[in-house]
């Protein structure tokens, strides 16, 4: 092998290296995602949602719900939580961007609907993901 190849097979490597580097420590630890539901109508009802869900009922157009779930970190290491909504129900639900949870804890997160006046009636859902990375 000449020089001039040994230099291309080692910059190969670098980069190679630097790009699983980059991929691994951009990985989330953990991912769980937040069913979202909700219903667009003339009238107010409450909704029930569990801990891996956030149930809003009926909401009447113009009006907001706030709803508050509780996220814990289960490891040995402070984590940030980051939330992204599906497209679908991403123009209306509202949060912090990010959460740092210290080890062993939970935070209770608020999430926020709001319609705007012109919604059109029917049922809504999507999802909520969070990524959980080390902090």
């Amino acid at each position: 092998m000449n020089q001039k190849n040994i230099k291309f097979v080692l910059i190969f490597i670098i980069i190679l290296i630097l790009g699983v580097s980059l991929y691994y420590f951009s990985k989330p630890l953990d991912t769980r995602l937040l069913e979202v539901n909700f219903i667009v109508g003339g009238i107010s009802g409450i909704g029930v949602g569990s801990n891996d869900s956030l149930n809003y009922g009926i909401v009447m157009p113009g009006n907001s719900v706030t709803k508050k779930v509780k996220i814990g970190n289960n490891f040995d290491f402070p984590v940030e939580v980051t939330f992204l909504a599906t497209k679908n129900i991403q123009p209306f639900i509202f949060s912090d961007s990010k959460v740092l949870i210290p080890p062993g804890e939970s935070k209770l997160i608020s999430f926020t609907l709001e319609l705007p006046k012109n919604m059109s009636y029917g049922d809504y859902s999507g999802e909520i993901k969070l990524d959980f990375r080390k902090e």
